[in-house]
């Protein structure tokens, strides 16, 4: 490959060692996308999964598709970048492989492609080649891309959901160890595990919803299901059968409730959630099971039989919707009875706690060093409440 030197260079830690590599200028039409890089993994899968087919980032189609994913990516960023390679060139060198997969920049060099359909100033990106192929050193260059992505200050957020699909990768598939990982990442070991379990949790969300590795359904989520996974591992830890409160929980996810809102499901905060108080749940939980009962969800293949010109995602999207159309005012109105029932346990036991300290002052007060003006309005809400308590009283 005879690409042009820029005279430049740069360092990185690469194979247990660190580096200096001579920077090239590559055509912008010799590389290809790693289309499971960090940064789009999760949609990448998503697609392939609801299509049954794998991306080719070599086909021009899937080329395009693949560009859309980057630059849907940090899309808020995109044009102040596109107007400096514009204007000053590109200052940050990419990285990639033997084989010309780009490993850090595909974001930058999709926005360099995209430049040069326009006006065709630079044809070129620079970047340091490996000396391996991807497929020859796969670990190695994936721990290099996870190092520059996501275990130093982020040149652009990535998605929540990407960092879960990345310590899924290097721990299950590449067997590495969570320490290492933690490392990678810039974390501790225990978020390394944290970030395991919260993402087989997501994947029964995914698997409850008849859509295995369709991670876009996962967008703007992670706050429910790190709540959820708290909630979950408290109440186990009690001995108690979650299994429902998981399965109810997903459902208001899947509405869209906020998750401010549906905490008080599982939240075992001094016991106060529907969850932990059993005969109120039991009475909650069958209602959620009769208003479910009324709708029978289609197969998504059934719909998008009926509607081919849809896409894949515009099928999940529907059937969500169906569900909130049809199902969420009866199940938002369950859930609003229940935290009136919770607000109400909460009101008498501030209640009795308030009358509990007011009986502690009385125990202890001392005429002397109170007003006489102090002790007679004390007198008028002593009998104030003694006429309610006979009240009450005759009324049990």
């Amino acid at each position: 490959m005879n690409f042009e030197k820029t005279g430049e260079v740069k360092k990185i830690w690469y194979d247990g060692r660190m580096q200096k590599f001579e920077v090239y200028e590559i055509p912008l039409n010799k590389l290809i996308y790693n289309k499971y890089n960090g940064r789009i993994k999760s949609l990448v899968k998503s697609y392939e999964s609801s299509n049954d087919r794998l991306l080719d980032p070599q086909n021009e189609k899937d080329k395009q598709i693949i560009e859309s994913y980057l630059y849907d990516s940090a899309i808020n960023r995109n044009e102040k970048t596109i107007q400096s390679l514009n204007d000053y060139g590109q200052q940050e060198m990419g990285i990639v492989t033997s084989d010309l997969i780009v490993i850090d920049g595909n974001r930058r060099s999709s926005l360099l492609n995209k430049l040069y359909r326009i006006n065709e100033k630079i044809n070129y990106f620079k970047a340091i080649i490996l000396p391996n192929k991807l497929s020859d050193n796969k670990l190695e260059i994936i721990k290099l891309e996870t190092n520059y992505q996501m275990g130093v200050d982020n040149k652009v957020e990535y998605k929540p959901i990407e960092k879960y699909l990345r310590c899924q990768e290097l721990v299950y598939e590449y067997k590495l160890p969570i320490h290492d990982v933690a490392k990678l990442m810039s974390e501790k070991d225990s978020r390394i595990i944290q970030w395991l379990d919260i993402l087989k949790l997501m994947e029964e969300y995914l698997n409850y919803l008849n859509s295995s590795n369709v991670y876009t359904r996962l967008e703007k989520k992670e706050g429910h299901f790190v709540d959820l996974f708290n909630y979950l591992k408290k109440h186990n830890s009690l001995g108690r059968d979650t299994t429902v409160l998981k399965e109810t929980y997903f459902d208001y996810i899947r509405l869209g409730v906020a998750g401010s809102r549906i905490r008080i499901l599982g939240n075992p905060r001094n016991s106060m959630s529907i969850f932990s108080k059993t005969d109120y749940w039991e009475d909650f939980y069958t209602n959620h099971c009769s208003i479910k009962d009324t709708f029978e969800e289609p197969l998504f293949t059934t719909l998008k039989s009926k509607y081919p010109e849809k896409s894949n995602e515009q099928i999940f999207n529907k059937l969500d919707q169906d569900f909130k159309n049809v199902l969420g005012n009866n199940l938002i109105d369950n859930l609003t009875a229940g935290e009136i029932f919770i607000k109400q346990l909460t009101e008498r036991k501030n209640t009795i706690k308030k009358l509990t300290n007011f009986s502690g002052y009385l125990k202890y007060f001392e005429s002397t060093e109170n007003t006489l003006s102090d002790k007679a309005e004390i007198l008028v809400l002593l009998e104030d409440i003694i006429k309610n308590a006979t009240y009450l009283k005759s009324s049990i």
